[in-house]
């Protein structure tokens, strides 16, 4: 009833007090284990069927983590002390890479100066096009495509290497309509009128919910507003790859 009256919400996004209280009893986090108990009687059959629609937490993507592990033994240090920000770029195999635009490691929240050890509680990987819409939906995919693209030689616009203002900050808004299309989006009515609706982040949390997965109520219990999340400054640009 909950998520339904959230979703059915129009221009109003905040997580009210009621929904944050029912998010947090324990009477709803009992049915939730109980969904989720029914959830793992699937068999894996079944989940290989929709295997391009898994993300992070349903595949172990072992193939990844060993090539990262890897990776980690022989240069260790070089990857520990690497300053944030650092970039590269490829020219893209476009039936891997559809769109022309970046792909992002975001970290969430952002460290503040003062602060020598920090750690990051989410991280948001993205593949985004050039006006701020997501291209590839899942983290496999995203992986999959930088994989693919490895071995390539790097190419970068000299306009970004050499600092071109105009075009960082192009990048930049690209990372901007992403992050606020996460919390809402604006719809254009026929009479012109603008009005706003769920933006996707929002609305991932809400079926989290109907699925009964707990990581949807720790969400709502750590971060509660998502609008107020996905603003610029509460986010660390950690690495990024221009697609070209």
């Amino acid at each position: 009833m909950a998520a339904m009256k959230l979703a059915g919400s129009e221009v109003n996004l905040e997580f009210s007090d009621s929904f944050r209280e029912m998010a947090e009893s324990d009477s709803l986090e009992q049915k939730q284990k109980a969904k989720m108990l029914e959830q793992m009687q699937v068999s894996w059959d079944e989940i290989e069927v929709n295997e391009q629609n898994l993300g992070f937490d349903d595949l172990s993507l072992e193939i990844y983590r060993q090539e990262l592990l890897e990776e980690l033994k022989q240069f260790e240090n070089f990857y520990r002390y690497m300053p944030k920000g650092v970039y590269t770029g490829f020219r893209k195999t476009k039936k891997v890479c559809p769109e022309n635009g970046l792909i992002a490691l975001l970290g969430y929240p952002a460290r503040s100066p003062q602060k020598e050890r920090h750690q990051y509680k989410s991280y948001e990987f993205i593949y985004i096009n050039e006006n701020g819409e997501q291209v590839l939906q899942n983290h496999k995919e995203i992986l999959e495509a930088l994989s693919t693209h490895k071995d390539e030689s790097r190419f970068v616009p000299k306009a970004i290497d050499h600092g071109d203002e105009q075009e960082i900050n192009k990048l930049s808004e690209q990372i901007n309509k992403w992050l606020k299309s996460q919390a809402v989006t604006e719809e254009i009515q026929d009479d012109g009128e603008v009005k706003e609706r769920m933006g996707s982040t929002t609305l991932d949390l809400i079926e989290k919910l109907k699925k009964g997965k707990k990581s949807a109520i720790q969400t709502i219990q750590t971060v509660g507003n998502i609008r107020d999340k996905y603003k610029k400054e509460n986010f660390d640009l950690i690495t990024w790859f221009i697609v070209s």
